[in-house]
């Protein structure tokens, strides 16, 4: 399925509440890798929020590296295997300079662009280049945080380097497939606020000892306040906020969750940038070069 086709099916999704026809979710290529196909990408949640919550973008933003990149100010991007094959060689020159990768999803599925990906930007590392990568995790319902963990890091290979970002941990909207249709209600639904904290405090624990570096984690905040609520036991990891709505671009700054200020934005999922043939999620750091090597220990 197209990301048009997806989206113009999530258009529906999130205005009827009906459920909507995907191919199968996966393809098996190897016998011990269960690759993503068909999964719904980041943008495609953070549009669902957006139209759920906020209405559509009147003027949608079209960020273009690196003329749109402000002097002092720290811009990447973040990928999957819904990019496609990517180009990281003018990366650095076009701004680009954190870049996040997908790696993994539930107990068994992986990303299969992201070994690629990841050696491509500790080879630009290795030759001076100025871009640091990071590898995530979409966190799902129906599995242990540990199990989720262990699958992980094994796709990272465990022990991150001095230059790498610390893992990042995705915890939003986990829609049901059923039969091969994506159903309108929230896996997350079924577990108490409790119980989800705990499944990604696990996986947090976990990751943050096999690496050697604290998390951070990527939500939103209309799914937060709904399956997190005020709870503090998640105080203390940055967040990463994804807000592509009007009102937040323009005041340059997303919402925020309560009590926690926000690390990174992704606020657009219209960037352009060289070695990319569509578009890219675009994310902003929420301080200068010094700020971001303190805050994601980066030495």
């Amino acid at each position: 399925m197209s990301n048009l086709t997806r989206r113009s099916a999530l258009r529906g999704f999130a205005v009827a509440g009906i459920g909507l026809t995907l191919p199968s979710i996966i393809r098996i290529s190897h016998a011990d890798d269960l690759y993503l196909v068909d999964d719904l990408s980041r943008s495609d949640l953070a549009l669902y929020a957006l139209l759920q919550f906020d209405g559509d973008r009147t003027l949608p933003r079209q960020f273009k590296f690196p003329d749109h990149v402000r002097t002092g100010e720290i811009w990447g991007i973040d990928v999957s295997h819904h990019q496609g094959r990517v180009d990281w060689s003018d990366m650095p020159d076009q701004g680009v300079f954190f870049a996040y990768l997908k790696a993994s999803q539930g107990k068994s599925f992986r990303d299969r662009e992201f070994g690629r990906n990841w050696l491509a930007i500790k080879e630009l590392r290795s030759q001076g280049k100025k871009i640091h990568g990071g590898a995530y995790h979409f966190l799902s319902a129906g599995f242990s945080g540990e199990e989720q963990a262990t699958n992980f890091i094994d796709r990272i290979g465990g022990k991150l380097d001095a230059s790498d970002m610390p893992a990042c941990l995705d915890l939003e909207w986990d829609f049901e497939v059923r039969n091969g249709r994506v159903m309108p209600n929230d896996r997350w639904g079924a577990l108490s606020s409790e119980r989800i904290v705990r499944k990604a405090l696990s996986w947090l624990a976990a990751v943050e000892q096999a690496t050697g570096k604290r998390p951070i984690i990527y939500t939103n905040a209309h799914w937060w306040q709904e399956r997190i609520g005020n709870r503090k036991d998640l105080a203390g990891y940055p967040i990463w906020i994804a807000d592509y709505s009007k009102k937040s671009l323009e005041a340059e700054k997303p919402r925020e969750i309560d009590g926690h200020s926000w690390t990174i934005w992704q606020l657009t999922d219209r960037g352009s940038t060289s070695g990319i043939g569509g578009n890219v999620d675009t994310n902003r750091f929420s301080g200068n070069e010094k700020d971001f090597y303190k805050a994601f220990q980066i030495t």
